[in-house]
């Protein structure tokens, strides 16, 4: 009873234990193809064309940001527990757009996930694996010949 009572509580304190995500730099990309308006609003229509609500879209500005959305397991990294398991939860995300024109037209992504673990209710800041980033690109590189950085 003794070791089963051991072995228990050693496979609890693994369960418990965190492998951080690995952080990226923000996705930029960048073109002097495509206007800063064309671009906001081929961006606007690829988030509409993939569900993701959108809380805020300034033109002006060069600024999207959506609503809380369910984020799927492979657009992000949430770390793993130190069985090597992904954590089971929640995931939401937001992302917001920054979009710059100078010289070129620049887009910066900022893709934010949270991961609420079923069980004790904590949460995790997730990283993005650049997945939902590049479905948006690709929207973009269809009409020009910019480059992601």
């Amino acid at each position: 009873m003794k070791s089963v009572t051991i072995g228990l509580l050693i496979f609890l304190l693994c369960g418990c234990g965190f492998q951080k995500p690995v952080v990226h730099d923000p996705i930029l990309w960048s073109t002097r193809e495509v206007t800063k308006a064309k671009v906001f609003e081929q961006l606007e229509a690829a988030l509409r064309a993939e569900g993701l609500p959108i809380s805020r879209a300034d033109a002006a500005a060069g600024v999207i940001v959506t609503d809380s959305f369910d984020v799927l397991p492979e657009y992000c990294d949430c770390g793993k527990n130190l069985v090597g398991q992904e954590y089971p939860g929640e995931r939401r995300g937001v992302m917001k757009i920054t979009i710059r024109q100078g010289d070129s037209t620049t887009v910066k992504f900022d893709f934010t996930t949270r991961l609420q673990i079923l069980g004790n209710n904590k949460i995790l800041i997730c990283d993005s694996h650049g997945v939902l980033e590049a479905k948006l690109l690709s929207s973009l590189r269809q009409e020009s010949k910019g480059e992601p950085r």
